[in-house]
């Protein structure tokens, strides 16, 4: 490998890894014990698309574009599963509430994917989409303790899956957080879907 570095590094080389799991990307390619360890020159988290650009994949009247980000945020493959030759709560319909539609359990994998614990996990998601903002409340709620719901909230925080808002005469500091979804994807399936599927 160190061959390999000399001879790139003295040319217009360079290689672009891109993929969208946090696990991966930090645990497989850029660990320790990756070969890559180290030769990182740069990284750039790529956010969701803004509303304005979701019509260039959903050509429909602004009323449905404006649904449909509210389902599913800006993120490119849930927006190619709405068919736009099609209205958007039949969409709604096939893709999540039809079993084999692609965001029926699309959740459940990426949880999976990412978290060891996806179970717990869920339970805190329908918690807080059930009212359940404090950290007390969402602990009653999950029957999981404090430490170790404040754990999986920050970890819920780094996915961007969750953040929270402090009352307004609160000192920034104050531990009097309000926790609420920040994922369209997952706050919508987790406030509009029967807990029985999750």
């Amino acid at each position: 490998m160190l061959l390999r570095d000399e001879l790139l590094s003295k040319t217009e080389v360079f290689l672009v890894l891109c993929g969208s799991s946090v696990a991966v990307m930090e645990g497989e390619i850029l660990s320790y014990k990756s070969p890559l360890y180290g030769r990182r020159t740069g990284s750039w988290e790529v956010g969701e698309m803004p509303l304005h650009s979701i019509k260039h994949f959903y050509p429909r009247p602004f009323e449905e574009v404006l649904m449909l980000y509210a389902v599913v945020g800006g993120v490119p493959l849930y927006l190619k599963k709405f068919n736009p030759n099609k209205p958007f709560l039949d969409n709604l319909k096939a893709e999540f509430f039809t079993k084999g539609g692609f965001l029926y359990d699309e959740a459940e994998f990426l949880l999976r994917q990412e978290l060891r614990e996806p179970s717990n996990y869920m339970l805190i998601l329908r918690a807080i989409a059930d009212g359940r903002r404090k950290l007390g409340e969402i602990a009653n709620e999950t029957g999981l303790d404090k430490a170790a719901v404040s754990r999986y909230l920050a970890t819920l925080e780094l996915l961007d899956l969750v953040s929270y808002e402090l009352p307004v005469l609160e000192p920034p500091k104050a531990r009097k957080r309000l926790y609420y979804i920040s994922d369209n994807y997952m706050a919508f399936l987790n406030s509009y879907t029967p807990t029985s599927r999750l």
